[in-house]
């Protein structure tokens, strides 16, 4: 894996951050993207004596699932202008779950029953993805800017593929939460098919992926390994529930993560077992050496499980990764990630499943 320095990891993460600003807008697609580009201007220029020069040359760009009001992906291009060498040049950074949507919790993070071969490149066996990495993952490969912002008309791949024309040029694909799922998923693709725009190998890629769940099986795990697995940094905080999803073993681990502080009920270990039910026969594989942050003790202010989780997904990985104080600036974002954990969105997804399940066993016994 690539060894960034402290502060590169800082300035990568809170990249992987920015994209989910987007979950603070509602409306159609192309008024949230002239909306969120504004605000993504003034933000990377209010970060800049601590990140950095970087200027949006792509995006934002947009997705919504049918009916939904509400961004379900989000991606942008930044590019470095001086700064830190050791960055990359360019930076794909990708939204997590958008706590607003309940399409896209249902959708994107749910769908794990189904899986879908992996598409591209000769790998063996039979690498497989879930339904969910499959949508997001084809969202992100055909979204292109509305009209009037950077890289419109233009998908990723063909904005990439200007930037490896004539010189050397270095990306790091970014991402947090389903965004950490989906940002190595989308590097491995545009791995594959690197003969598509990478015509004079100019181009190299890397892998900042945190807080991620998995995206597919053990075959597919083995395959991204062999082709990206060297460029890729899979960032966790032990504490967070969010990376133990969905191989069985470590969702197995997910009640007791905050005891003695917080024992669970039987409402949490319904949501688990459920989560291994829908999860069950996918082998479920995390992909790469994982690059685990300092355990600490849960927040001895928190009392409650979800929302334990949701600070562990959150504002653990700013303390963990000695981030200074941006978190004002994109206060938007925590705001609304906060529910991630999942406090709210999760829990009305599975919460009447579990219920249901839970009392249909109670009556059985």
């Amino acid at each position: 894996m690539p060894s960034w320095s402290q502060a590169q990891k800082q300035t990568l993460f809170t990249l992987a951050m920015l994209p989910s600003l987007g979950a603070c807008y509602e409306g159609d697609v192309p008024t949230i993207e002239q909306e969120l580009a504004g605000k993504l201007d003034s933000v990377l220029l209010a970060l800049q004596g601590e990140i950095g020069e970087w200027k949006v040359i792509w995006g934002p760009a947009v997705f919504e699932l049918p009916k939904s009001t509400r961004p379900d992906n989000t991606m942008f291009v930044a590019q470095r202008h001086g700064g830190d060498p050791g960055l990359p040049d360019l930076v794909v950074a990708i939204a997590g779950t958008n706590p607003y949507s309940f399409l896209d919790w249902l959708v994107e993070d749910f769908f794990v029953t189904p899986q879908v071969p992996w598409p591209t490149g000769h790998p063996t066996g039979s690498p497989m993805i879930s339904l969910g990495t499959f949508t997001g993952l084809s969202a992100l490969q055909h979204l292109r800017p509305s009209p009037g912002l950077p890289g419109e008309y233009l998908t990723v791949r063909e904005l990439l593929a200007l930037h490896a024309l004539l010189l050397p040029v270095t990306i790091n694909v970014c991402g947090h939460s389903l965004g950490g799922a989906l940002s190595p998923t989308l590097a491995l693709w545009l791995h594959d098919t690197q003969a598509l725009w990478n015509h004079s190998g100019q181009a190299s890629l890397s892998v900042l992926a945190a807080a991620g769940p998995t995206a597919g099986n053990q075959a597919f795990a083995a395959y991204s390994n062999a082709q990206i697995g060297s460029q890729v940094t899979r960032m966790f905080n032990p504490l967070d529930i969010v990376p133990h999803a969905w191989a069985t073993a470590d969702l197995e681990a997910i009640p007791q993560l905050y005891a003695p502080l917080i024992q669970p009920d039987l409402f949490l270990e319904a949501l688990v077992a459920l989560a291994i039910v829908i999860s069950a026969g996918g082998g479920y594989t995390q992909i790469a050496t994982a690059q685990g942050l300092p355990a600490k003790p849960p927040n001895p202010d928190i009392r409650d499980f979800l929302v334990q989780a949701g600070y562990q997904h959150v504002d653990a990985y700013f303390d963990l990764l000695e981030i200074p104080d941006r978190r004002k600036i994109i206060e938007c974002v925590l705001a609304t990630a906060r529910q991630l954990g999942p406090v709210d969105p999760t829990a009305r997804v599975m919460s009447n499943i579990a219920k249901h399940r839970l009392g249909a066993r109670l009556t059985a016994g």
